[in-house]
């Protein structure tokens, strides 16, 4: 699992590299979440993979391309009747400058990305900007796309304009979730210099030889929008290790299991998928991270928002799952996922489960606000982390502290490793998380293990997700008056043609 899937798993078993290429039933077997979302990940992950051998990194098809990129100017150009010019009309003095995209199929990375309708820039379903990401007058700007998987349930998925997940001849009860490809269409600002590669004698942005040939570095080379990303906006991709681990060994007597510690080993009374996820964004000292010993997957919804007071639909199904003072807690809606926020955690207070009310305790900035929209899906998440004497809390959440363990509970520990680059600093990104399947069995958690110097270690692993993919959409320049210029030379799409295209320029010679 490479998305946001806070679901409640039993652990994710999909490993590509052992090249197991489908789950088979057995007579009379326990029936376990993870195969079967092992079966789906495996032909998920062959079904992209063969996308992305035959059209490459990204490519959309000859015939319906999507997410051209059109403005008013081109219109009038083209067709002053165009009933598309009426929507432009009806823009908002706010909305612009703006510039539809067309509707079209558009891959990356595999993963087919589906516009159903012309869509303005601003209004995109699955991204509501912020003010700061619309478009300034007089720059210069390269649209492109930013695709990931977002976990929903039937909590996520409630609309009063179509039946959701939620089977409700089932009453209360819970069935499956589902994964959601989301598709963002972002902007960033290009320099002078991006296109011209620095050529001073190259004074002109527009020149087409230097534009041509930056346009065709974005289509061939996926590392190019990378660099712009990072050099545009101080994006980073995730680059912090973890270990974990909890039976510890207890010194030179460690293979004797009479003198095992008793602390070294998983404590816990159940099996627990824990989350270990990054909250603020930055390096180690700067960044902070939570935990749930139940991936995330406790969440409430939310009826009625006050000033520090909540009202839930229900408070869970059982006291596992349920909510009491001095625990910490996320609020988020489809707005605060989708643009990936990190607002401080706030803290229970009170809760009266017989008006299901939750009352949280006073906070004095003004950014810690619930701020919250009912309608945009409003939850409340618990998280699991309690302040200890040498990993106090700050503000609901733990700093992440490089090559120190770190305990979570009942033995639980993780140890963000160093990194190995000196100038280069390991940087943690909001979102970045880590399963640790604990299992009482064995007194321990599935970790992967390495051998080092004859003895076995947790290895240090990579964020499990979210993985983000990028492509490259389209060059459009705002003039100083506001008016949004797309030359179609500044088309960054790659596009393929089909099989019965291919056939026919065939037969023509």
């Amino acid at each position: 699992m490479q998305g946001e899937f806070r679901g409640d798993f039993t652990r994710d078993t999909h490993n590509p590299s052992k090249q197991f290429l489908r789950v088979f039933m057995q007579q009379g077997r326990v029936q376990l979440d993870a195969d079967w979302n092992e079966q789906s990940a495996i032909l998920l992950h062959y079904l992209q993979s063969l996308a992305t051998d035959l059209i490459g990194p990204y490519g959309g098809p000859v015939e319906n391309c999507g997410f051209e990129m059109i403005s008013r100017s081109s219109l009038e150009e083209a067709d002053a009747e165009s009933e598309l010019l009426k929507r432009f009309d009806e823009l908002e003095a706010s909305d612009t400058p703006n510039f539809l995209m067309s509707p079209g199929h558009y891959y990356v990375q595999g993963k087919l990305c589906h516009n159903p309708d012309y869509v303005f820039y601003t209004q995109q379903e699955q991204y509501p900007l912020k003010e700061t990401e619309k478009l300034a007058e007089g720059q210069l700007y390269l649209a492109y796309l930013d695709v990931w998987e977002r976990h929903i349930t039937y909590l996520e998925d409630e609309s009063e304009l179509s039946p959701g997940i939620k089977e409700v001849a089932l009453g209360k009860a819970d069935t499956t979730t589902r994964s959601q490809l989301v598709w963002q269409v972002k902007t960033i600002s290009i320099k002078e210099d991006d296109i011209s590669g620095g050529d001073e004698s190259d004074e002109d942005r527009g020149d087409s030889n230097a534009r041509q040939a930056f346009v065709n570095e974005l289509k061939t080379d996926p590392s190019q929008l990378q660099k712009l990303l990072i050099a545009a906006n101080g994006f980073k991709p995730g680059t912090g290790k973890l270990k974990a681990q909890a039976s510890i060994p207890a010194g030179p007597d460690a293979s004797t299991p009479c003198i095992i510690a008793p602390d070294s080993r998983y404590r816990g009374a159940e099996n627990q998928l824990y989350r270990v996820e990054i909250h603020n964004s930055g390096e180690t000292g700067t960044a902070t991270f939570k935990w749930s010993r139940e991936n995330g997957s406790v969440i409430f919804p939310i009826e009625q928002i006050g000033d520090n007071t909540i009202t839930l639909g229900h408070l869970g199904w059982d006291d596992r799952s349920s909510l009491k003072p001095g625990d910490w807690v996320e609020l988020v809606d489809d707005i605060y996922e989708l643009q990936g926020l990190a607002k401080s955690l706030r803290q229970v207070d009170s809760v009266d489960t017989s008006t299901l009310t939750v009352k949280l305790k006073e906070t004095s900035s003004p950014s810690d606000s619930i701020g919250l929209n009912e309608k945009a899906h409003a939850l409340l998440r618990r998280w699991d982390q309690k302040g200890k004497e040498n990993h106090p809390l700050q503000n609901g959440v733990l700093p992440v502290k490089e090559g120190d363990w770190i305990e979570l509970e009942d033995g639980i520990r993780v140890y963000f490793a160093p990194t190995d680059q000196e100038n280069l600093p390991n940087f943690y990104m909001t979102g970045d998380y880590w399963l640790i399947a604990a299992r009482t069995a064995i007194g321990d958690v599935e970790w992967p293990q390495e051998s080092k110097d004859g003895k076995l270690e947790p290895m240090a692993l990579p964020p499990h997700g979210i993985a983000h993919y990028y492509a490259p959409l389209w060059l459009l320049t705002v003039e100083d008056s506001g008016v949004i210029s797309v030359e179609s030379d500044g088309d960054c799409r790659c596009k393929f043609p089909n099989l019965c295209q291919i056939y026919e320029l065939q037969s023509q010679g």
